[in-house]
């Protein structure tokens, strides 16, 4: 199911090279929104949509900032939820049918504080709670913020990095 997900929006990407920085930005986001990335993490759309940018000409640095662009936000909206929510968030759906990711996001939080935040962008397993867990613990913004965006464009330049060089080597 998840393949044939990535080959349809592969093959309107391909067919609508205008719309696939768009289309990256909003991935950006929602990979980086907490609960949706627990239940569709997009990273093999990553790869996939940077084959096709790199495949198309499409530069690393479009895109990266894209990506950055759509992942900062996402990281901003779960923090502020964690702020706004509080704790009670954590016994709601998806979260609370996930416990074991719960207390390992949180602990990874309460050990690596605002380096965390810049970590977390790199580990799929936590990049979806982490800035909601900094918002229940009412982390401060400013280093949350700078440690978001510093992860966030090391992450986004990673991930199209590689997925460009694929590109480039189909072209």
């Amino acid at each position: 199911m998840l393949e044939e997900f990535v080959k349809t929006v592969t093959d309107f990407a391909q067919a609508n090279q205008s719309l696939l920085l768009p289309m990256i930005l909003v991935i950006a986001f929602l990979e980086c929104l907490a609960f949706v990335s627990i239940i569709a993490p997009a990273t093999v759309l990553f790869t996939a949509l940077g084959a096709v940018a790199g495949a198309a000409g499409i530069g690393l640095v479009p895109l990266a900032l894209t990506a950055t662009i759509g992942s900062v936000a996402g990281y901003w909206v779960s923090y502020w939820l964690g702020l706004w929510l509080g704790p009670a968030i954590l016994e709601r759906w998806p979260l609370n049918r996930r416990p074991d990711l719960v207390r390992k996001t949180h602990d990874f939080f309460e050990r690596w504080g605002a380096v965390g935040i810049l970590i977390s962008h790199f580990w799929g397993q936590v990049r979806p709670l982490a800035p909601l867990v900094a918002g229940i613990v009412k982390m401060s913004p400013l280093p949350f913020h700078i440690a978001n965006l510093v992860g966030s464009l090391g992450w986004s330049f990673g991930v199209f990095y590689a997925s460009g060089t694929v590109g480039s080597l189909l072209r």
